[in-house]
């Protein structure tokens, strides 16, 4: 794993910024691009990896944790500070809007109108859920910084680990989140151009 970092010229570190592996994906990437006069696939198939682990905290912490020796997961389910509830609250908003968009789908006029009210209703309440989210991985993106400040000394594989989990949880939660969000805005904005 330790190849994801060399790949692109970084060393094996917790925080890595992700401007900056854009910046040598795309300078690396313009020599060996396979529509380049000398491309090489093969190459570039390693270079867009590379780019992705790095890119992504929580596959570059796990790689670092590997690159570190112990390929051990942490037994209990990660904790995540300050926000333990939230992973309790997202599972049912979620379920409860999916179910809802299904009710509006196939009810008649007036059961739709109920329904796409009850929509717009817990509508704040995702947004705030949103917004707990976005503060866990400005959280987490300190956390690694703060590790990376310790790089390599008073840093342990499990606190990589544990932090890898962590940005995996909270990066899932936004990308359901932000899906949630436009399913609902397109069948509340399909509602209001009828």
């Amino acid at each position: 794993m330790s190849k994801q970092f060399s790949i692109l010229g970084f060393e094996p570190r917790p925080w890595v910024d992700p401007a900056d592996v854009a910046a040598r994906f795309r300078e690396r990437a313009r020599a060996c691009h396979p529509d380049a006069a000398d491309g090489d696939a093969g190459t570039f198939e390693r270079l867009s990896n590379a780019r992705n682990v790095l890119a992504d905290h929580a596959l570059r912490l796990s790689a670092l944790a590997e690159l570190q020796g112990s390929s051990q997961t942490p037994q209990a389910a990660p904790e995540l500070k300050g926000s333990a509830e939230i992973a309790f609250r997202i599972a049912p908003m979620l379920q409860k809007i999916d179910q809802l968009l299904v009710q509006a789908g196939v009810k008649a006029s007036l059961e739709r109108v109920l329904v796409l009210g009850r929509l717009k209703a817990v509508l704040p309440d995702l947004v705030s859920l949103a917004s707990e989210v976005d503060q866990i991985l400005v959280n987490l993106a300190v956390e690694t910084r703060a590790l990376d400040a310790n790089w390599p000394q008073n840093v342990t594989t499990p606190q990589l680990r544990s932090l890898a989990d962590r940005w995996k949880y909270a990066q899932r939660w936004r990308e359901q989140i932000r899906l949630t969000r436009f399913a609902v805005s397109g069948c509340l904005g399909s509602a209001a151009a009828r």
